[in-house]
C-alpha cells in the first residue's frame, strides 16, 4: 500500500522567500515542497520503501516522529474498479466481458500497478472483443517476459529462502509462518529457521509483510513473481 505524509508549517514570508529547494530525492523517496501563500506543505509518497516511512515518522529517534498523521490506502473495491475498467476499454474502442475483468482483478490481486500493467497488455494485444481467454494470453505473455528477472531473484537468495518465497506463493497469503500444518504442507523445516527466513525476505523486499488489527500477514512482494512461482 502506498501511505501519504501531509505536514503543514507556518513561515513567515521572509522564510518562505528563501526558500530554494523545491524537491530533494532521498532513499527513493520524493520530498516535494509546494507553497501555498505563507505555509509549506511538504508531501511525503513512499512506494516500496516501506520500512523506511516506517521508521521516518514513527521512529521515536526519528525527527518526524508524531509529526504526522499516516494515511493508510487500502485495496480498491473490486466493484468500482470492475466499472472502471470496463469504461476505460470501452473508452478505447474495446468491449470487454464481466469474466474477464473480474479473472484480471483476481490475477493482480486488485494491486493497481499489476492491474494496469495487465490491461495495457490485453489492450495492445489489439482484440475489439476480449474474452477470458485473451487475458490469459496476455498472462501468459507477460510471465514469459520476466522470466530471466524472476530467475535473477533467484540466483539472490539461497536454496530455502527461495523454498519459502515459493510456499507463500503457493499459499497467497500466510498469517501463520511458523504454524505445523505451513511447516509441513511445504517441507520448510524448523520453525526458527523459517522465521529467520521470513524477516530477511521482508528485509530484501521479495516478502511483503503487512499487519491489521487481525495480526500480520505476508505474501510475494511482486505479483507477477507471486503468479509465476505458484504456477
Amino acid at each position: 500500500s502506498v501511505k501519504s505524509h501531509r505536514l503543514s508549517f507556518s513561515w513567515s514570508k521572509t522564510q518562505v522567500r528563501n526558500l530554494t529547494i523545491p524537491r530533494i530525492h532521498f532513499l527513493g523517496i520524493f520530498f516535494v515542497f509546494s507553497l501555498d501563500r505563507i505555509y509549506l506543505t511538504m508531501r511525503i509518497r513512499g512506494g516500496s520503501k516501506k520500512h523506511v516511512m516506517v521508521d521516518m515518522f514513527l521512529g521515536e529517534k526519528s525527527p518526524f516522529y508524531e509529526s504526522t498523521t499516516p494515511v493508510y490506502l487500502d485495496k480498491i473495491d473490486p466493484a468500482p474498479y470492475a466499472d472502471f475498467i470496463k469504461r476505460m476499454f470501452a473508452k478505447g474502442g474495446r468491449k470487454i466481458d464481466d469474466e474477464s475483468v473480474e479473472f484480471i482483478l483476481e490475477w493482480t490481486k486488485r494491486h493497481t500497478y499489476y492491474t494496469q500493467y495487465l490491461c495495457r497488455r490485453i489492450f495492445l494485444n489489439g482484440n475489439k472483443k476480449i474474452n477470458l481467454a485473451e487475458v490469459k494470453i496476455a498472462c501468459s505473455q507477460i510471465l514469459y517476459e520476466n522470466i530471466n528477472g524472476f530467475l535473477e531473484r533467484r540466483n539472490l537468495i539461497t536454496d530455502s529462502q527461495w523454498l519459502v518465497l515459493k510456499a507463500v506463493a503457493k499459499d497467497g497469503v500466510v498469517t501463520q509462518p511458523t504454524s505445523g500444518d505451513f511447516l509441513m504442507r511445504h517441507h520448510l523445516g524448523n520453525a526458527a529457521s523459517v522465521k529467520r527466513i521470513f524477516e530477511s525476505l521482508v528485509d530484501k523486499e521479495l516478502l511483503l509483510e503487512e499487519v491489521s488489527e487481525k495480526g500480520r500477514s505476508y505474501s510475494v512482494y511482486n505479483v507477477f513473481l507471486s503468479r509465476w512461482l505458484e504456477s
